[in-house]
């Protein structure tokens, strides 16, 4: 399953990260989200929303130069992790990739440079960018990930800054 989606701006954003944040309150399993895109496209934006919306007070950086970003919010461990700089799969080990723990929910960014990232996923967002603003596309992976996209649909469509394609 997958949605298609037309976000204008930032504040378009920032109501998608308040979406998922909806449905990611009730979803207590671990949960794998990938971001693709080009850099500037939204991935940090909307990870950072979702973040913040959870509950986390202080600022949320981008993990560009660090890797990995940890968190912890209601007892729950979150992962913003950025693999631009990382060349294949024994790299992980260097970041604890086999330490998360399994009801970890895990934001990847770059997911496409190491291919066992990109097979673990439950949900995969694509960002495009575009003249008016950026084309997503948020796919189900795995059947965790259709029951959200499913849930995140039903929620967009009661929205008005957010097109669906």
């Amino acid at each position: 399953m997958n949605i298609k989606l037309f976000l204008k701006n930032e504040q378009s954003t920032n109501l998608l990260g308040l979406i998922f944040t909806k449905i990611l309150n009730s979803h207590k399993e671990g949960l794998v989200v990938s971001l693709k895109g080009e850099m500037g496209s939204g991935k940090t934006t909307l990870v950072r929303a979702i973040i913040k919306e959870l509950g986390h007070v202080g600022s949320v950086p981008s993990p560009t130069y660090t890797l990995i970003e940890p968190y912890r919010i209601s007892n729950k461990p979150i992962y913003h992790i950025d693999l631009y700089r990382i060349e294949e799969d024994l790299e992980l080990e260097f970041i604890g990739w086999n330490d998360f723990e399994a009801n970890s929910l895990i934001f990847i960014e770059w997911p496409e440079r190491v291919h066992r990232v990109y097979k673990s996923s439950d949900i995969m967002i694509d960002f495009d960018l575009d003249i008016e603003g950026r084309k997503v596309k948020i796919k189900s992976m795995s059947s965790k990930g259709t029951s959200l996209i499913k849930n995140i649909e039903s929620e967009i469509k009661l929205q008005k800054n957010i097109i669906i394609l």
